[in-house]
């Protein structure tokens, strides 16, 4: 009896694991798009070229540093310059989302290419 409920939850949690994969990977895609918004050094607002509601995309594998958020919360060092960095290379300009997952602030989180160009990793070469 031990056996056959192990066997059935098993079975049972290998059906969620398929499905939770199944949901994510609906999000999951390539995307054209226009880079509306730089907000710093690895976060933009990408408005899809197929219609639909902008959303926020954050650069997937790296950590731009923060910009100041007030007088409360001083931003990091080269912050700003990373952000700038980041809107002399996509600002305004048509690009391809890959969308790899959503994060707990409910923002994608994409590799960004232009004219073949890795954007993620250009950021990371230029030391942003």
């Amino acid at each position: 009896m031990k056996r056959i409920l192990m066997r059935q939850f098993c079975l049972a949690m290998l059906l969620c694991c398929f499905l939770v994969m199944a949901a994510s990977s609906v999000q999951a895609g390539v995307a054209q798009g226009r880079v509306m918004k730089v907000s710093d050094g690895d976060t933009v607002t990408i408005s899809p070229h197929e219609g639909g509601q902008f959303y926020k995309c954050r650069l997937y594998g790296i950590d731009a540093p923060e910009l100041s958020h007030g007088h409360n919360k001083p931003g990091q060092p080269y912050g700003e310059e990373a952000m700038r960095e980041l809107k002399q290379l996509i600002l305004g300009q048509n690009v391809e989302v890959e969308i790899k997952a959503t994060d707990r602030y409910h923002r994608k989180v994409c590799r960004i290419s232009r004219d073949g160009v890795d954007i993620n990793l250009e950021m990371i070469k230029r030391g942003m």
